[in-house]
């Protein structure tokens, strides 16, 4: 007769399979469509003919831009778990935003005696500290993803080596090469009114090539890691997402490549915010996260053919940068328009703030408002301390 001993091991083993996270933060549809979608959006938009490809992605500017900005401002105003997190800090979530908007209007419409340069050339260089804030902001959104995924681990994660890999190849990858591109290309050269220098085809072909081999060698070191530690199919696909663009960034044009990076960084945006919005009323319970973004899509319809003042603004008064002239070529009073401009660049430096505040996990009471969004059934299942002390999930 086998003894209850050889029967408890197996019995363990599957309660412990059973009870363990789900190693996606949805599903593997959701995740595939929102988080996941630098694996399917390049494809898309590669195959499509111009007029289609033009057309999904004016769609999707004007669903996702504006309403990945306000996602993480919904999310803090709307969520009850978040109410003793904007009652600790409100000189951050109330006082800064205040203080920086009243700062913008100052540089942007104070008297040209009180700054250098025309209103022009200053809101040219908001608008370029505003692009060094945006590399940074998309790198740690890619660190915060893997990151995210890495708590969803059953065993834990807590080699700091592999974290420490994960960082660099977010900031690398993501922004400095995105930096070096520009530079390479010229785009700068819009923020200063000059023009785009024509760079030897030698050296552009060598650059590339010696940057192709760094992210492949990169790309292949890591996914090994990966493999050899078990961190799971979610975040190896995220990875190969990530270094995927940094290759396609080599490949194609630079205006694409912005487009393909925006509208990945909003997707996942939207797609991490709707499911905490579907649990941010009652705990424990999935809502679908269907209504919430279809009032941060409808939102930014609205308010986009406005807030894109500021690209309007920068690329010289020029139509053919917007998404939608309706408005703005109506408008033939400037300081109208640089108002309109002022509200566009506040709207992405509240965005910068809200993310952060909503999302930076070192923080114990943020940390604990964000996980109980985040993996609402299984909280407890790991330590939130998997995330890491210096995550940002922004």
């Amino acid at each position: 007769m086998p003894s209850t001993a050889s029967h408890s091991a197996p019995a363990t083993s599957v309660q412990r399979l059973a009870s363990a996270p789900s190693p996606w933060l949805r599903s593997p549809a959701w995740d595939g469509f929102w988080l996941l979608s630098g694996l399917w959006l390049p494809v898309l938009l590669l195959l499509l003919p111009d007029g289609p490809a033009q057309l999904l992605i004016l769609g999707l500017t004007l669903c996702g831009w504006l309403a990945h900005r306000f996602a993480s401002v919904w999310l803090a105003l709307s969520a009850a778990a978040y109410r003793p997190v904007l009652q600790a800090r409100p000189g951050y979530f109330w006082g800064l935003p205040l203080l920086l908007g009243a700062s913008l209007l100052l540089v942007v419409f104070g008297p040209d005696s009180l700054w250098p340069g025309s209103r022009l050339q200053r809101f040219a260089a908001l608008m370029l500290l505003d692009y060094l804030f945006s590399l940074y902001h998309f790198a740690m959104q890619h660190y915060g993803v893997l990151a995210l995924y890495r708590s969803r681990l059953p065993h834990g994660q807590q080699n700091r080596h592999l974290q420490r890999m994960d960082w660099w190849l977010c900031l690398l990858v993501s922004g400095a090469l995105a930096l070096l591109l520009d530079l390479l290309h010229g785009d700068l050269n819009v923020f200063f009114g000059l023009p785009t220098p024509p760079v030897a085809a030698p050296i552009v072909g060598g650059l590339r090539l010696l940057l192709g081999v760094a992210i492949v060698s990169f790309w292949g070191w890591q996914s090994w890691q990966y493999r050899c530690q078990q961190q799971g199919l979610p975040r190896l696909l995220y990875l190969s997402s990530l270094c995927g663009l940094g290759l396609l960034s080599l490949l194609i044009s630079p205006l694409l490549y912005l487009v393909l990076i925006q509208i990945q960084h909003w997707l996942v945006a939207l797609g991490i915010s709707g499911h905490m919005l579907s649990h941010s009323q009652t705990a424990g319970h999935q809502r679908s996260p269907w209504p919430a973004l279809a009032g941060l899509v409808l939102l930014s319809c609205l308010l986009t053919p406005v807030l894109e003042a500021d690209y309007y603004i920068l690329h010289g008064f020029n139509l053919e940068v917007l998404a939608v002239s309706g408005l703005l070529a109506q408008l033939s009073w400037e300081p109208a328009v640089y108002a309109l401009g002022c509200l566009g660049l506040f709207s992405s430096w509240l965005h910068y703030i809200y993310d952060r505040g909503v999302f930076r996990l070192a923080d114990p009471l943020t940390r604990r408002a964000a996980l109980s969004l985040l993996r609402p059934a299984d909280t407890g299942a790991k330590s939130p301390e998997n995330l890491g002390p210096a995550c940002v999930l922004e």
